[in-house]
């Protein structure tokens, strides 16, 4: 069973820190719909990471779970901001980012609107991106009927000024979103859009180009999420091209979120974590 301690950071939030009495930290940031410990293998890789010296710290959001409608990618970045502060108060000195799917958008534009490690703070060493797909390429591509017209709606609100107010309970997954959110989830080419095939190369660039630290993205080569025709490979490059701080690889056989280790997809996944963290601090 997994152990550690729970710490409040900024008004009601909170995270949780596997191994408090290292002074390292993985911090793992996770997707739509994702609590705390959705990886599978959570506990096997604090353990692993334990072994290495570093904490697996998992931070409750405010779009953690069922608030991601109401929260945006701007939020999130801040909450982690104020996290990494307090992290330094706990006796954390370094920190590598982990993200998982939408998670990953979150980390980039952290890394993006705080490119400066916080004076005294936790210092940020790099990030790995894990799955990082385009939830626009995939929402277009199973897009029924019913969906089109949620989209003309919340096109409508925002036009009207109600961006923040709430569509229609199911509008999507159940869950309570705003329509300026649903727009930039299902949109290409808004705030939310990092990792599409449509996405223009001038708006990458601005949302990457204050990003100071080595980013590893590892895609899932058989990812449920990533609609057919669109090439992982061609996303990592276009990082690559944009910035030499980026690099990809493609986890062979690994569905979203690597829920089997058959192949020993998780496995790799782990090592090449470990790897990543070690050789950044």
């Amino acid at each position: 069973m997994l152990g550690g301690k729970a710490v409040p950071y900024a008004g009601g939030l909170f995270y949780f820190d596997t191994h408090p009495e290292t002074d390292q930290a993985v911090v793992l940031v996770g997707g739509l719909g994702n609590l705390l410990f959705f990886y599978s293998f959570t506990e096997r890789m604090a353990e692993e990471m334990r072994v290495a010296g570093f904490s697996v710290v998992l931070p409750f959001l405010s779009s953690t779970g069922s608030g991601f409608g109401t929260s945006s990618l701007k939020k999130d970045a801040e909450e982690l901001s104020k996290l990494l502060s307090v992290l330094s108060l706990h006796g954390k000195k370094k920190a590598v980012l982990l993200g998982h799917s939408t998670g990953c958008q979150s980390i980039l534009r952290l890394l993006n609107d705080f490119p400066e490690d916080p004076e005294g703070g936790c210092a940020v060493c790099g990030a790995v991106l894990q799955a990082p797909v385009s939830d626009a390429d995939y929402f277009s591509s199973v897009q029924t009927e019913s969906d089109g017209r949620f989209l003309s709606q919340a096109h409508r609100m925002v036009a009207e000024g109600c961006g923040c107010e709430l569509m229609p309970v199911d509008a999507f997954m159940h869950t309570p979103i705003t329509a300026e959110r649903y727009l930039s989830i299902n949109t290409h080419n808004l705030d939310d859009d990092y990792f599409s095939r449509g996405i223009s190369r001038a708006l990458l660039s601005e949302k990457i180009c204050r990003v100071r630290k080595k980013v590893l993205l590892v895609f899932s080569g058989n990812d449920e999420y990533v609609p057919a025709g669109v090439s992982c490979s061609e996303i990592g490059e276009g990082f690559k091209a944009l910035s030499s701080l980026f690099s990809y690889a493609v986890l062979d056989g690994a569905d979203h979120a690597i829920t089997e280790n058959k192949h020993c997809q998780q496995d790799v996944f782990i090592s090449r974590l470990l790897e990543f963290a070690l050789a950044a601090v």
